[in-house]
């Protein structure tokens, strides 16, 4: 499966929450978490894709930065109550 294919699947993942209205939701993180996930994949391609043989990315980085991003998307922001948001 590719890269592109496990972000979107993890993404479905954690976005499975019914509340989708932006006011309550935990906009800030979200948008950081898909941001760090989107600079890591972007990175991997970029030097996946060169004409130089010798350029790799470094995975270890990659999926770091794409569990960092799945955390910040499932975490909440700081002026949201866990009420706010639906938690139990």
């Amino acid at each position: 499966m590719p890269a592109s294919a496990r972000v979107a699947s993890a993404l479905r993942l954690v976005n499975c929450s019914e509340n989708t209205n932006m006011k309550t939701s935990s906009w800030k993180t979200t948008a950081a978490g898909i941001s760090s996930i989107l600079a890591a994949v972007a990175g991997a391609a970029k030097l996946m894709l060169d004409a130089d043989p010798n350029t790799n990315p470094d995975w270890t980085a990659v999926i770091a930065a794409v569990g960092a991003g799945i955390g910040l998307i499932a975490a909440r922001d700081n002026d949201k109550s866990s009420e706010d948001v639906g938690s139990l």
